[in-house]
């Protein structure tokens, strides 16, 4: 037990520190920082919400877009670059399971989508405080000293955040398993990424329907792959509304279910793929 834990402590870091060398993580990492410090200076184009909500908005959904991005090709390409460049051959040589390579490479990415989405809620926090900051001051008769941001629910908002992209990423996984292309991978992920995205939707409308086959697609479908807008906690993200734990430990939950199943899924496909 102690010897398994340490091969797959031993793949995670590797996995780690390769993925921190990757050019596209700076890339995305870059284009998301400029992103979200340009939002400050887009305010005025708030369509009639207020100015903090707008920011808190758009800087999410810069988070959850590049995020998501880099989630998928990260995860495609750490697997199929070590399949291409042999590297899995020489690690699989050793007393190494495949399920410890699959379980090692997932921690490994997941901890590189934390430190990104730390880097990204920290940058943001900044901007709304310097937001909110200025609004009080030009403001001061009209919000006195009340307080217009709830710190505490960003934090939160951040954490369920990462948690789809852990999913995300086991989903990618999987794919990558199975899959003889990064193309095929990557296009694949993206397209489950919006079944997950929308599949929420389809069971609004089709679940109430007399076709009882189509109810069952339905249902299967709402079950096969997650749905992703129960991490959507937007409504609570700038008020001060305190999201509650027991709605965190559910997304924890949740997130600790779906993944494990496509992980395990994932390894015994690469258990049969010739490498």
């Amino acid at each position: 037990m102690l010897n398994s834990i340490r091969r797959v402590y031993l793949i995670t870091e590797n996995c780690l520190r390769e993925s921190i060398r990757q050019k596209i993580f700076y890339a995305i990492l870059f284009i998301s920082i400029g992103m979200i410090t340009g939002i400050y200076f887009l305010r005025e184009l708030n369509f009639g919400s207020s100015e903090i909500n707008f920011i808190f908005n758009l800087g999410y959904g810069t988070i959850l877009l590049f995020g998501s991005i880099l989630t998928i090709t990260i995860s495609a390409q750490l697997f199929f670059s070590e399949i291409e460049n042999r590297n899995a051959i020489t690690i699989l040589a050793k007393p190494i399971r495949k399920s410890e390579f699959i379980l090692g490479k997932f921690l490994g990415i997941i901890i590189l989508l934390a430190l990104f989405t730390g880097i990204m809620i920290s940058i943001l926090i900044l901007v709304l405080k310097f937001g909110e900051t200025k609004l009080l001051l030009n403001n001061t008769a009209f919000y006195a000293d009340e307080r217009l941001l709830n710190y505490t629910n960003l934090i939160i908002y951040s954490i369920a955040q990462w948690l789809k992209f852990v999913m995300i990423c086991a989903i990618t996984i999987l794919v990558s398993s199975y899959s003889q292309t990064i193309i095929f991978s990557t296009v694949s992920s993206f397209l489950i990424l919006t079944i997950c995205q929308l599949q929420y939707l389809a069971r609004i409308t089709y679940s109430s329907t007399d076709f009882i086959p189509l109810n069952w697609f339905v249902a299967m479908i709402s079950y096969l792959f997650p749905n992703f807008q129960i991490f959507n906690l937007g409504e609570h993200g700038a008020t001060s509304t305190t999201i509650s734990l027991m709605l965190m430990v559910k997304l924890l939950l949740y997130t600790t279910i779906y993944s494990s199943a496509y992980l395990y899924i994932a390894t015994i496909c690469f258990s049969r793929r010739e490498i």
